[in-house]
Parts: structure tokens; C-alpha cells; sequence
């Protein structure tokens, strides 16, 4: 049996972050508003994260992403457990999710974790502040006014 979120609703949200999906959806390239299901290679387990991008169309169906997406942001809020991010930190790390971020509006914050190819394991390459220009390591031309993403917080 699959691991899951125990009762948690897996209904896709609106996007919660203000800016950081605005800055997106306007250049039409990451961001749809539409559910984001990345389902395991075995298929128990479904999650959603708040943000992924997918480089390979092939693993894209009507019912969402099936494997694993690239890269995948999380935008942290009050309803978010630690035992719940730790779950998908690990889903994410096993499912082979190349790129991770954390996001903390409250603290203006990203964290980027990178999966090393070698170990398999996840290593925080970057802690960005709100003043900071972020950028995903699988698309460095992607730049990201992290000073823009968090101006609107209250979103």
C-alpha cells in the first residue's frame, strides 16, 4: 500500500503565492491552472504539489503528470504539517524530482534543494531571501525577483 497524506484534501488549491505564479503564467511557460497530479512510477501514491514544470510532454495524460515532474515548489502556509513536508520531501527525493523548492512566504524566503544523480539524495544548493534573484538550476535562464514574489504576500 502507497504511502499518502492521511485525509488531507487532494483537491487542487489556487495558487497561493501571489507574484511567484503571476510572474509565471504571464510569460505562459510553467503555470496552468489546472490539477497537478504527480503520480508515483508505481502508481500508490498521488500527490499535489503546489507548482511543478515537466519537461517531458510524454509523461503528461489528462490525469496529470505520470512519473515524476522536474521541478517542484511548495509554498509553505499555517496549514501545512512537518510531518506532511517531510512525507513529500522524502516522495520527491525516492520519485527522482530533479529540482525542490521550499517556499516560505512568511519569511520571505526559498530554499532550493537539488537531487545529486550520484547519491540519489537531495542537497540544499541555495537559501534565497526576498531581496534575492532565484533561479532553477534545470532552467537558469528562468529568473525569479524573488523581491516581486513576495511584495503581495497577503494574497
Amino acid at each position: 500500500m502507497g504511502r499518502g497524506l492521511g485525509g488531507r484534501s487532494t483537491e487542487p488549491r489556487r495558487f497561493q503565492g501571489g507574484a511567484f505564479g503571476r510572474e509565471h503564467a504571464e510569460r505562459g511557460d510553467f503555470v496552468r491552472d489546472q490539477p497537478r497530479h504527480v503520480i508515483r512510477p508505481d502508481q500508490d501514491t498521488v500527490v499535489q504539489p503546489d507548482l511543478c514544470v515537466i519537461c517531458d510532454k510524454t509523461k503528461i495524460d489528462s490525469k496529470g503528470c505520470l512519473g515524476s515532474p522536474d521541478w517542484v515548489i511548495e509554498i509553505l502556509s499555517r496549514g501545512n504539517s512537518k510531518k506532511e513536508m517531510q512525507l513529500k520531501y522524502q516522495l520527491y527525493q525516492e520519485s527522482g524530482v530533479k529540482e525542490y523548492w521550499l517556499v516560505y512566504p512568511g519569511e520571505k524566503a526559498v530554499h532550493q534543494f537539488v537531487l545529486n544523480e550520484e547519491t540519489e539524495k537531495y542537497q540544499l544548493l541555495n537559501m534565497y531571501s526576498g531581496e534575492d534573484i532565484a533561479a532553477p538550476q534545470l532552467l537558469p535562464d528562468c529568473q525569479i525577483d524573488l523581491r516581486e514574489v513576495f511584495e503581495n504576500d497577503s494574497e
